[in-house]
């Protein structure tokens, strides 16, 4: 009975030990994932913050801002959408303006790429995980046209209860909507600028354009490939019978390959003349793919 015993209280010990290893290498794994990402974001909000303080120091016009004003200034020129309702009027303000969008911008353009990938993940998750028989997306991780155009109307229909900031009641108006699409796609007339006072103010703006951005740069991502594809139609991919590739140790043309195969399975010569097409066809999608595509595949092991 003690034997017993003792080996169940190893096999125990050995079972939640190897449990406790696994943990930990999740736990590694996790960290190794969003610890990165985790530390662009705080270099981004700093990089924000710190640009603010001396923009601040820099330029007496600036300083009489509310410092929420400068900070959504900050974001914003990085963003390129630039309102244009606040903007450096020394030269020392200019020259450090210069100095921080060259650093700045492609650390904007890194943040909000991230965001859109990890947005685009956590969509095919969700779908794959509630969606029934849904298929791991291949080559592209790209979200649908009506699952971007639903995103983007939720967002627009938030941005509504923070923008205009003097209209109430808050209401769905033409002004809202013009102010939206001109910030997302950063366009940014100026006409139509946020000013938040407070940081309860700010921190919805900031929220909003950030979303919507991402948003945006998906949705013109989906309606390119798309126009790609309708300019496509009609064209084909020819020539394959001419591809050279190495069989063995020589190199030959796919024709010549074929007349092996053709003559070694004794295939009629209309049998090689539709394995021509549809090789050309196979060539013509993986063109497609790798022009469309530029993400790689969802690792659902990753997660």
């Amino acid at each position: 009975m003690a034997s017993t015993s003792s080996v169940n209280e190893k096999e125990h010990l050995s079972h939640f030990s190897g449990r406790q290893s696994e943990d930990e290498h999740l736990c590694k794994r996790l960290l190794l994932i969003f610890l990165p990402q985790l530390l662009i974001l705080v270099i981004f909000f700093v990089y924000i913050g710190l640009g603010a303080f001396v923009f601040v120091r820099l330029d007496e016009k600036i300083a009489n801002k509310n410092f929420t004003e400068v900070v959504l200034f900050c974001f914003t020129t990085l963003a390129t959408i630039g309102y244009g309702n606040i903007g450096p009027s020394t030269t020392e303000a200019r020259c450090f303006c210069l100095l921080y969008t060259t650093l700045g911008v492609p650390l904007c353009v890194v943040v909000l790429g991230n965001l859109s990938k990890h947005l685009k993940k956590a969509f095919w998750m969700i779908r794959i995980c509630f969606g029934g028989n849904i298929r791991r997306p291949m080559g592209d991780t790209a979200l649908p046209l009506k699952a971007v155009l639903f995103l983007y109307i939720v967002v627009y229909m938030f941005g509504c209860l923070i923008y205009p900031e003097d209209e109430d009641p808050k209401k769905f108006t033409l002004r809202n909507l013009y102010f939206s699409v001109v910030s997302f796609s950063t366009v940014g007339f100026g006409d139509e600028y946020p000013t938040p006072s407070t940081w309860k103010t700010f921190i919805p703006m900031f929220l909003y354009l950030t979303v919507g951005m991402i948003l945006s740069g998906m949705l013109f991502n989906v309606l390119h490939d798309k126009m790609k594809r309708i300019h496509k139609i009609g064209t084909k991919v020819k020539g394959a019978r001419n591809v050279t590739v190495w069989f063995g140790s020589k190199q030959m043309k796919v024709a010549k390959l074929l007349e092996i195969v053709a003559e070694e399975f004794d295939a009629k010569p209309r049998e090689i003349h539709e394995m021509l097409h549809r090789l050309d066809e196979l060539l013509e999608h993986e063109v497609e793919r790798r022009e469309s595509f530029s993400e790689s595949t969802i690792s659902i092991e990753e997660r």
